[in-house]
């Protein structure tokens, strides 16, 4: 273990090679080397730049200035502390915490957990099944392949889950919530939010607004729960799909709102009815095929339902 001032305050290397640049004069002579096999460390004019290649993982640590750390082929820790920083841990399963700042973060392949923190930061989670924590600030959070944990935090977010089973939860805010391929679940919590499950496709996902006035789209068989609030469903409909039934679990007339959005493939002058049974649910149909199924105090008529042409807008 070596103790480094000023670089890191603990750091814990096996195999690697260690080069220091105490005095900042970007020269690296016999007292300032530590070489064992394969880390590279450089410190100039206060930025900090660090990259490595050593299987056993590294410990990085950034200060106040904007700093530029990249991980090593294995498990990787890094913290860039105050500054807008660039993170990156490579392959590995890493943890990435950015600080204060506005932060990019880049896990790479294989189960990262990445957290922005204060300001305005950007988390890739690349493959894999990531956590990405936002913390305070407006914050993009990206799953990319596996299945991910996405939470936006406090501030105006936009979370994208890409393939796989994810789960999304915007908290505070007015969060732009989007699915992608596989079946999730989207959480939007306290604000107006915007919820979209992925369109034309075989799997469902679970959609809750939470409290707001939110708008939940869904391109398939999913489950919609809008929450306390005024909420707008839109549902888009697929004439190749006509399998595809969405559910809303809470429909309240005097508020919430439905859209039914037809494609150009479909029937330009579309019929919609509305059937009811026994059960409190009203079933929707779309040139007679089932397209939604309501849970509603109240019956549904026609005039709770708005029928739009083209692709929706949300």
């Amino acid at each position: 273990m070596f103790f480094l001032a000023g670089i890191f305050s603990a750091l814990m290397l096996s195999g690697l090679v260690v080069m220091i640049d105490s005095d900042e004069d970007g020269q690296f002579d016999d007292t300032e080397n530590l070489e064992d096999n394969g880390f590279k460390a450089r410190k100039m004019q206060e930025d900090r730049f660090v990259t490595g290649s050593d299987a056993t993982g590294s410990i990085q640590s950034g200060n106040a200035a904007d700093n530029h750390l990249t991980g090593t082929v294995g498990p990787d820790q890094i913290n860039g502390y105050a500054g807008h920083d660039r993170l990156s841990g490579g392959a590995g399963g890493d943890i990435l915490i950015g600080g204060a700042g506005k932060d990019h973060l880049w896990g790479g392949d294989h189960n990262d957990q990445l957290r922005g923190d204060a300001e305005d930061d950007i988390l890739n989670g690349g493959a894999g099944a990531d956590r990405l924590f936002g913390g305070l600030g407006n914050d993009q959070l990206f799953g990319a392949a596996g299945k991910d944990t996405l939470l936006g935090g406090e501030g105006d977010d936009n979370l994208q889950g890409d393939a796989g089973n994810d789960a999304l939860l915007g908290g505070y805010g007015n969060d732009r919530l989007e699915g992608g391929a596989g079946s999730d679940s989207l959480f939007g919590g306290p604000g107006d939010d915007i919820l979209i499950g992925q369109e034309t496709q075989a799997t469902a996902d679970f959609l809750n607004g939470g409290a707001g006035n939110d708008i939940l789209q869904s391109g398939g068989a999913d489950s919609l729960h809008g929450g306390s609030g005024q909420d707008l469903f839109q549902i888009i409909t697929a004439a190749n799909r006509p399998e595809d039934i969405a559910e809303i679990s809470d429909f309240n007339p005097s508020h919430d709102h439905i859209e039914i959005w037809i494609n150009g493939q479909q029937q330009t002058d579309p019929i919609i009815e509305i059937s009811q049974n026994n059960a409190g649910h009203a079933l929707v149909w779309l040139n007679q095929n089932p397209i939604l199924s309501v849970l509603s105090e109240e019956k549904l008529t026609a005039a709770h339902i708005i029928l739009r042409h083209g692709p929706a807008n949300a």
